[in-house]
């Protein structure tokens, strides 16, 4: 990542407008979110959702909380569950550890709902696919909601998606669609 593009995300994250960061296994998603969450004002609360405690965030006013999972590992208070509780504690940024099933539903509505600054990350192939794999995930379980609709919600809710590749032993950030350019 060059200077000038560490600068701008870091901005960006100040600013708090919505990252999505996206990626396969070890490209560098979760250690990315870290970095940036560094630009979040000392200030404000920040809300952190994950299934295993993989985020380091270093601010004071942070709240974690993890999916539990029964011995069966079948979800007993599920990412859903938790995102609609911490939705009731006041957020300044949520921060989402991996979107990966019908969370997605109520994250977009948090974004088109007035929580801006959030971060979050996505397994997919690419920042367009990140935001397809979105979109699928909203619309899982969901049978009356058209694609179309989604896709607004994607397009009014996510500023950024940042998209990571590793070859060999390099991580790089690949991609970046950005809102305001018109690729988001």
């Amino acid at each position: 990542m060059t200077a000038e593009l560490a600068a701008g995300l870091r901005e960006a994250v100040r600013r708090g407008d919505n990252i999505l960061v996206s990626g396969g296994t070890g490209t560098g998603k979760t250690t990315l979110v870290n970095i940036l969450a560094d630009s979040i004002p000392d200030e404000e609360r920040i809300l952190v959702i994950e299934d295993t405690a993989e985020l380091a965030i270093r601010k004071p006013h942070v709240v974690s909380a993890e999916a539990q999972l029964d011995t069966h590992k079948s979800a007993i208070i599920t990412f859903d569950d938790l995102l609609k509780a911490i939705l009731r504690h006041r957020p300044d940024r949520i921060i989402v550890g991996e979107v990966r099933g019908g969370e997605a539903r109520t994250l977009l509505d948090a974004l088109n709902t007035g929580h801006r600054g959030m971060l979050a990350t996505i397994h997919a192939n690419s920042a367009n696919g990140a935001l397809q794999r979105l979109a699928n995930l909203a619309l899982r379980g969901l049978s009356n909601q058209p694609q179309s609709s989604v896709e607004a919600e994607i397009k009014a809710g996510i500023d950024f998606v940042v998209h990571l590749n590793r070859e060999q032993s390099r991580r790089y950030v690949h991609e970046i669609l950005e809102r305001s350019a018109g690729n988001v």
